[in-house]
């Protein structure tokens, strides 16, 4: 990634007038691009101080804890084309392990079956909208009808085993209420308290 003499500045804490001087000693590697400098990215670590490199791995890390607890658990993030890092719900795990519950359960072709697959899939596009909403009260709504939706599933889950001798259909309900649910409540808690939280107050 090529940054300008502006960026590189503000990257590095210093002033441009001072990383203009660098690229035309050649203490710093640049190139002419449209008669433009361009600086890779890379050349600057070695310019920042032990302190700096430590304040940016917290702004870093800090960063990384926001995006968790807006996401939820997140897995290492996919690539694109560009090598650049992005996030999706497939990378929410909750998501995923929705989604193969809703594989076993249609895999077991019960008819009776058929409102617990509706309620997983309402439950996965729920989630998927609250994941992706910026605003917190729209957010909070998106995730509390996906777990009133998981909780629909697992009651007539329950039903079904009572009425039924599939031995499969209550490790599904375990699972379920031990595992999905308490991850969707720890959720929907972070979004809460980011509601909670005093305007102009910490991030």
């Amino acid at each position: 990634m090529d940054l300008t003499p502006k960026e590189a500045a503000r990257y590095l804490g210093k002033s441009e007038r001072m990383v203009r001087y660098l690229l035309k000693s050649g203490k710093l590697p640049g190139r002419k691009q449209d008669d433009k400098w361009r600086i890779p990215k890379d050349a600057l670590e070695p310019l920042l101080s032990d302190q700096q490199r430590a304040e940016r791995r917290e702004r870093v890390a800090d960063l990384r804890e926001r995006l968790d607890q807006s996401l939820g658990e997140l897995q290492p993030a996919a690539k694109d084309e560009s090598g650049r890092s992005f996030y999706s719900v497939r990378d929410v795990r909750l998501f995923g392990a929705l989604i193969q519950v809703l594989a076993e359960v249609e895999q077991l072709e019960a008819p009776a079956l058929a409102r617990v697959a509706d309620s997983l899939r309402a439950c996965l596009r729920h989630l998927a909208d609250g994941i992706h909403q910026f605003e917190i009260p729209v957010k909070l709504d998106r995730l509390t009808r996906a777990r009133t939706d998981l909780c629909t599933a697992l009651a007539d889950l329950l039903v079904h085993a009572t009425s039924s001798e599939s031995s499969a259909v209550v490790p599904l309900a375990d699972r379920i209420e031990g595992e999905m649910l308490r991850s969707l409540n720890g959720l929907l808690r972070r979004v809460e308290r980011r509601r909670r939280r005093p305007a102009g107050g910490a991030a």
